[in-house]
């Protein structure tokens, strides 16, 4: 398997043509890639919410009563959550900095070989090398910390959104200070959003960067953002692509699901069984479609490379030195 790889411009149709056939040659090997710690990842998530659904099941089941003044965060039982909300605070923390880091490491490398006509197997995917996996560890510290910032802001200004509605007499004061705190609620989370996107495509090519080129975390940021660079709009349009059919093979999948449950009352009754059944759909959909995005996202930066720097004459030049 020493095909030379077809590296050149391309369009957003050849692109996405090239991923679809990368991703038919090596599905398997792709998806055990990332069950390799999803499917530990989804058994630990599971059992951490099983006190969670339980205290909710009580709540749903025999709800307290609303005095008169009181808001919604009078009666719902908080105190009694917190704990499992920092539990997977935390759980969510280690998923991201490590396992996501280090899973989607593994998947650059084994797409990377695969493209570049070498032989791929799960196990040769993460044998990345521990500078690799600190580097990527140390590079998603910026974007995690900037979306904390964002969560907390958005979380706060959720809770003074909610303390203000509560469950209040229909005063025309009350219901004026109600309509300015969604609106100003709303405003924010669309603004982070929008902040957040940019810096998301900015970065989008941080992990190939470090598994492929060998650089440090910094470098690796630094060199996502240049690629990206000029052609953002287009890793933009790449970006929302990949996301709308991601979204749209989720609602195929999880639609169904939760129809059923719904009909069949177990979504109410047994809160347990649903989040189970939720987070096998949404772990099974991750299985699937994370591998096709980073697909894209890995051919996306060997043609920005090829754009940019004539990478596509480097590695004839390399092989023809080799021959």
């Amino acid at each position: 398997m020493n095909a030379t790889p077809n590296l050149r411009p391309m369009s957003i149709g050849d692109l996405l043509d090239a991923a679809f056939r990368l991703y038919r040659r090596h599905f398997l090997t792709f998806i055990g890639i990332v069950a390799l710690l999803q499917v530990p990842m989804a058994i630990l998530q599971f059992l951490v919410q099983i006190p969670y659904t339980q205290a909710l099941q009580r709540f749903t089941t025999r709800p307290p009563t609303p005095r008169p003044g009181s808001t919604f965060l009078d009666f719902f039982p908080l105190r009694e959550l917190l704990p499992y909300y920092g539990l997977l605070f935390v759980l969510s923390v280690v998923h991201y900095l490590i396992v996501y880091n280090v899973m989607t490491g593994a998947l650059a490398n084994a797409i990377a070989r695969s493209y570049m006509g070498q032989p791929v197997s799960i196990l040769s995917a993460y044998s990345l090398g521990g500078r690799r996996i600190m580097s990527l560890i140390a590079a998603s510290f910026v974007p995690f910390l900037i979306g904390l910032a964002f969560v907390l802001v958005g979380a706060g200004c959720a809770i003074a959104a909610l303390s203000t509605i509560g469950v209040r007499s229909s005063e025309s004061s009350n219901a004026g200070l109600a309509v300015v705190a969604v609106l100003g609620m709303f405003g924010l989370v669309l603004l982070l959003i929008l902040v957040g996107l940019l810096i998301y495509v900015r970065l989008l090519l941080a992990t190939q960067a470090i598994v492929l080129e060998g650089r440090g975390a910094l470098e690796g940021l630094k060199r996502s953002w240049w690629l990206v660079g000029q052609s953002f709009w287009r890793t933009l349009g790449i970006v929302l692509l990949v996301f709308l059919f991601a979204y749209i093979i989720a609602l195929i999948v999880q639609l169904p699901v939760l129809a059923v449950l719904a009909i069949s009352g177990a979504m109410f009754r047994n809160l347990t069984l649903y989040q189970f059944v939720n987070l096998l759909v949404a772990y099974g959909v991750t299985l699937v479609i994370l591998p096709l995005q980073f697909i894209i996202f890995t051919l996306l930066y060997y043609d920005l490379r090829v754009r940019k720097e004539g990478y596509d004459i480097e590695v004839q030049a390399q092989q023809m030195t080799q021959t």
